[in-house]
C-alpha cells in the first residue's frame, strides 16, 4: 500500500487536477449563471415584465452611447477639478504668501462677477 509506483502518483494527481478543474469551471459557469438571472431580475422590474420565462435585452443605442460619454467626459472633469482645488488648496495653507495672492484673485473674480450681473 505505501510503496506507490511514480506512475500511479502521475495518475492521481492527474486525475485530481483534472477534478479541481472541473469543480472550478462548474463554479464559474454557476456564478455568470446567478449574475444573469441577478440582471434579468434587474431588467424585468425596470421595465415591468412579470412573466418569469421572458428573456430581456436591453439594446444600446446612440442617444444611450452619447449621453453615457457625456457623463463620464463631466465625471472625469469634475473630479480633476476637485484635485486641482484641493491641492490649491494645502498650498494656500501651507504658504502664507500665496494666500495673499489668491485672496486678491478671488476678490478680484468676485468684483468681475458682481460687474457682470450689474449689482
Amino acid at each position: 500500500m505505501w510503496n506507490r509506483t511514480e506512475k500511479e502518483l502521475n495518475t492521481k494527481a492527474a486525475s485530481e487536477l483534472k477534478k479541481s478543474m472541473v469543480n472550478s469551471q462548474l463554479i464559474r459557469k454557476f456564478k455568470e449563471e446567478q449574475e444573469t438571472e441577478q440582471k434579468q431580475r434587474g431588467l424585468r422590474d425596470k421595465y415591468d415584465v412579470e412573466n418569469e420565462d421572458v428573456y430581456v435585452v436591453e439594446k444600446n443605442n446612440i442617444f444611450k452611447f452619447l449621453m453615457r460619454g457625456l457623463w463620464w467626459c463631466i465625471r472625469v472633469l469634475a473630479y480633476i477639478v476637485f484635485i486641482a482645488l484641493a491641492a490649491v488648496g494645502i498650498i494656500a495653507i501651507i504658504y502664507p504668501d500665496t494666500r495673499d495672492g489668491l485672496i486678491e484673485a478671488f476678490n478680484g473674480i468676485f468684483a468681475n462677477f458682481q460687474q457682470l450681473w450689474g449689482s
